[in-house]
């Protein structure tokens, strides 16, 4: 082997027994400490499509790591056990990643293709025919698809509610295929900007996901350290440690995993064996700096408040109206004698208001979309 820089670190002993991914929220536990209750409620709601028949909507509410996204890929993975007909085809799209109509349209449609030159292109097609594109590709079978959305709020604050109103319509127009939501917001609010009839059809049923506290989430903990790690690398003292800590971030079981695995790194590093409670509050520090850094936009407050003396000197015509006392008695200097006077106080102009323009809806029975009109102009049909 050629000398590296990594040769030095190749050496060092592991503090994981195995793969560190059963740290991270992405990982799916074969059991969800206290999230049993929903677990068995979403399995009541969906266990018509093993049967063949299209289960109701469902929309699930939470913060963000209260276990929402975990139960529905839990609830994935039981499909699959339970699903030897192959009845059922689940699939899970975050909106945050896919967070246009023609993504989504796109993803569910090559999801149904196998073969890779039939697939729908990722660009280059109107919407409505991509939607006609899946519609055909739907009803080739009698199946029941159930697509999960998860942050279903981003996409509807991004594109309006077009694209749910066009899964919610799509049964209507499929005479074998059955289409069932579930949708995963940690916005309570976002079904109040939806359209009434995309509302109502969409909340068949509604799950609330209540934050965990500093006792669950020392279950939660518990569970995986003794996935991860040999006996006694992280005692019950540091769990109920990052357990409080998370517990103060509204019970956010993420925030817990990653502080267990990035103390558990830090430890590994300094070739420690045993996590401790020193490294637990160096990787609080560390997750924390990390978050202000990526928050920050370029120009920093720091950065704002170094500019701000260029800024004084240089006012416009709508800084005239915070002009500082000592302005005021200042007397006028060369370049201030050519500048247009204004009096202190003169309002600055407001921007007018945007209309509001949304795209309007399809015909009963049209698959294609209308062209974008005001809501006042083009009333969706009853």
């Amino acid at each position: 082997m050629e000398e590296s820089i990594f040769q030095p670190y190749l050496g060092t002993r592991t503090i994981f027994k195995m793969d560190r991914e059963i740290l991270r929220p992405s990982y799916i536990p074969e059991r969800l400490p206290h999230r049993e209750s929903h677990i068995d409620q979403l399995a009541q709601i969906l266990v018509t499509a093993l049967k063949g028949e299209r289960p109701s909507n469902v929309l699930i509410f939470g913060k963000t790591g209260s276990g929402k996204t975990a139960v529905v890929k839990y609830i994935e993975n039981e499909f699959r056990k339970a699903d030897s007909a192959h009845m059922v085809q689940y699939f899970y799209l975050n909106c945050e990643i896919v967070d246009t109509p023609y993504g989504v349209l796109q993803s569910i449609g090559n999801k149904l293709i196998e073969n890779f030159h039939q697939r729908i292109p990722f660009t280059g097609l109107s919407t409505d025919r991509v939607y006609n594109l899946l519609r055909e590709k739907l009803d080739e079978e009698k199946r029941v698809v159930i697509v999960a959305l998860d942050e279903i709020d981003k996409i509807v604050q991004k594109n309006g509610d077009d694209i749910l109103y066009q899964l919610l319509k799509i049964n209507d127009d499929l005479s074998k295929a059955r289409v069932s939501i579930i949708g995963i917001s940690n916005d309570l609010k976002f079904t109040e900007y939806l359209d009434p009839r995309v509302r109502s059809r969409l909340a068949d049923e509604k799950m609330v996901f209540p934050p965990y506290n500093a006792d669950e989430l020392f279950d939660i903990l518990s569970e995986r350290a003794r996935l991860a790690f040999e006996n006694g690398t992280a005692e019950d003292g540091v769990l109920h440690l990052i357990a409080a800590l998370a517990a103060q971030e509204h019970g956010d079981a993420r925030r817990a995993l990653d502080l267990l695995r990035v103390s558990a790194e830090l430890a590994e590093r300094q070739g420690d064996e045993h996590i401790t409670e020193e490294h637990v509050q160096r990787a609080k520090n560390k997750i924390e700096l990390d978050t202000v850094i990526e928050s920050d936009p370029p120009g920093d407050p720091v950065e704002r408040r170094d500019r701000e003396p260029e800024a004084h000197h240089g006012r416009g015509l709508h800084d005239l109206s915070r002009a500082l006392p000592e302005d005021r008695n200042r007397a006028p200097d060369a370049a201030s004698r050519d500048r247009p006077h204004f009096r202190v106080g003169h309002a600055r102009p407001r921007p007018r208001p945007r209309p509001i323009v949304r795209s309007g809806r399809p015909h009963e029975g049209d698959s294609g979309f209308r062209a974008p009109a005001r809501r006042e102009e083009s009333p969706r049909e009853g």
